[in-house]
C-alpha cells in the first residue's frame, strides 16, 4: 500500500492537529493563537491557542480561500455548486459571527487577500475586485486567469495565473511579470 504519511513530520518541528469538524481547504491566522481553518460544506474551526473549536457560519459552499487580519477581522470564499444551487460567496468574520458580505458582484471567486476590512481584493477568473469597506470595484484589466492574490499594500498586489505569468499591479494598471524560471505556480 501506498499513502501519504506524516508520522516523522514531529521530528522537522511538525505537529498534527485535530480537526474534527472540518475537512479543510484553506488556513489563514493574523498570529500564533489566532488562527481558522475552513473548508467543506462553509465548515469553519477556529485556534485561540489552546485547541480547536468549531465557529457555525452562515453558508453551505465549500470555502476554499480565507485571509486573517486581525481576531476579529476575517475573510473566505466559498465556490458555487449546481446542486443544491449555491452561488459563490464572501464571508467575513467580525469577532462575534460569521455573515455573508452583501453586494459583492456576482462571480466566481478564487482568492481573498486584504490589509482591513476597508481594504480587501478578491480575485475571480476575469478579474480583481477592491473593496473599500462599502463598494466593490474592478482594479485595472486583468489578462490572464488568476488562481492566487496577495500583497503588501493597496498599490502593490500579485496575481498568479493559469497562464503562467504574474501580473504585478503598481496603482496604475497590472504589469506581467515573467515567473521565475522553471516555476509552475499551482494552488
Amino acid at each position: 500500500q501506498c499513502a501519504f504519511t506524516i508520522l516523522d513530520c514531529s521530528r522537522f518541528g511538525w505537529n498534527p492537529e485535530s480537526l474534527s469538524d472540518v475537512m479543510a481547504f484553506a488556513v489563514a491566522g493574523s498570529s500564533r493563537n489566532d488562527q481558522w481553518a475552513v473548508g467543506l460544506d462553509g465548515r469553519a474551526m477556529r485556534f485561540e491557542g489552546l485547541a480547536w473549536n468549531t465557529v457555525p457560519t452562515p453558508v453551505h459552499n465549500t470555502l476554499i480561500r480565507a485571509w486573517a487580519n486581525t481576531p476579529d477581522d476575517a475573510w473566505a470564499v466559498g465556490q458555487s455548486r449546481s446542486s443544491p444551487p449555491l452561488p459563490s460567496v464572501v464571508i467575513h468574520w467580525d469577532g462575534q459571527a460569521w455573515s455573508e458580505v452583501p453586494g459583492v458582484p456576482a462571480d466566481e471567486y478564487i482568492d481573498i487577500w486584504g490589509i482591513g476590512p476597508e481594504a480587501m481584493w478578491i480575485a475571480t477568473p476575469s478579474r480583481v475586485l477592491a473593496f473599500d469597506g462599502t463598494t466593490w470595484t474592478p482594479v485595472g484589466t486583468v489578462t490572464g486567469t488568476p488562481i492566487a492574490l496577495r500583497g503588501t499594500a493597496p498599490d502593490d498586489l500579485w496575481v498568479a495565473t493559469q497562464q503562467g505569468p504574474l501580473l504585478h499591479y503598481k496603482g496604475a494598471g497590472w504589469v506581467t511579470t515573467d515567473s521565475p524560471a522553471g516555476a509552475n505556480l499551482q494552488f
